[in-house]
């Protein structure tokens, strides 16, 4: 039940996949100013926040060797990746699989995998050196031009350290009701504003933003972003602003439990089914020209809507949570070896 849970993260975890889905979904619209801006603002946060909180909440399944959540999370991918086929399928008539080319959302399910599965084999050495060492491999991997889409492996690289970041932390240490209420008041609404400076920014320069793209989505090498070595400076920039962002997102969110907290608990189900459904909606039936000949002044309004729509719907779909049926077969059978 979702008292049973930190309501602060399901809240920021639901504003996380909303704008997941909202990427996707203005994806359909770039070339327009303020479409750009919101597709560059979400990638600017969504997957560092996404993949800190999956890794603060790994702590049990790391600790405790659950190799089940590492299959759980394989078979989401193989799921997801046939989701991708099928919409394929229905947008081109063909039907189409690409095992461990990872250009779509099917990634992240790879990534956890693999991310709590490492974690496995490094979580008793000194913390500070395994961050250390992430970074630094998440900064070189950019010069093998070899990663990129392969089996995910340079959004892998990338993401690690966030990974790590996330399960180096304690989930209690991000709620501010320690502090006095006009110090969160305060907190949260320098943090909005500075939420909205950064998105001026980002709007009054967006036709100039591909590097900053690139380097937030993760999967680029270097040589094909056209910069040299010094870009690992950039990276580590990179990083840091995630964390200023993180941070931003964390103090701006409440902690109030709503519907909204509710489906924030879901975000595998909408994780799931979010980009099949977007698929079906723009590539299937031209949702992009039914909302440019219906709403010709407001389709990104009416997409930003879309988005929601999809986001609360999914919410209710089905996920795989295979591994708590494994533990429980497992706790069975340990139970009955012991009669």
């Amino acid at each position: 039940m979702i008292r049973d849970r930190i309501a602060k993260i399901d809240n920021i975890k639901f504003w996380v996949i909303l704008s997941v889905v909202i990427g996707h979904v203005i994806f359909y619209f770039r070339g327009d100013p303020l479409a750009d801006t919101i597709y560059l603002f979400v990638y600017s946060f969504h997957m560092p926040v996404m993949v800190f909180i999956a890794g603060m909440f790994s702590k049990h399944s790391v600790d405790s060797r659950r190799y089940e959540i590492v299959i759980q999370y394989l078979a989401v991918y193989l799921v997801m990746k046939f989701l991708e086929a099928l919409a394929d399928y229905f947008a081109r008539g063909a039907f189409s699989f690409y095992f461990l080319w990872e250009s779509g959302p099917a990634w992240f399910a790879l990534a956890l995998a693999v991310f709590i599965l490492v974690t496995m084999f490094i979580n008793t050495y000194d913390k500070k050196s395994m961050l250390l060492l992430a970074i630094m491999v998440g900064c070189l991997a950019g010069l093998d031009t070899h990663f990129g889409n392969h089996f995910a492996s340079m959004r892998i690289c990338v993401f690690y350290p966030v990974f790590l970041a996330g399960y180096y932390t304690e989930p209690e240490k991000l709620t501010v009701r320690r502090y006095d209420k006009k110090i969160q008041i305060a907190a949260r609404i320098i943090a909005l504003i500075v939420l909205i400076l950064i998105f001026i920014v980002f709007f009054n320069f967006s036709d100039r933003t591909t590097l900053i793209l690139q380097l937030f989505k993760g999967k680029h090498a270097y040589d094909e972003m056209g910069i040299g070595i010094e870009i690992i400076i950039y990276r580590l920039l990179c990083y840091a602003f995630w964390a200023a962002m993180g941070i931003l997102v964390f103090l701006v969110v409440g902690e109030r439990n709503t519907l909204l907290t509710w489906i924030g608990s879901r975000t595998m189900s909408v994780f799931i089914w979010h980009s099949f459904i977007i698929s079906l909606l723009f590539s299937t039936f031209d949702g992009k020209e039914i909302l440019l000949e219906y709403y010709p002044h407001l389709y990104l309004f009416a997409a930003l809507v879309i988005a929601f729509s999809i986001t609360v719907i999914t919410a209710f779909f089905p996920d795989l949570r295979i591994a708590d049926t494994l533990s429980v077969k497992g706790r069975r059978t340990d139970d009955q070896s012991r009669n």
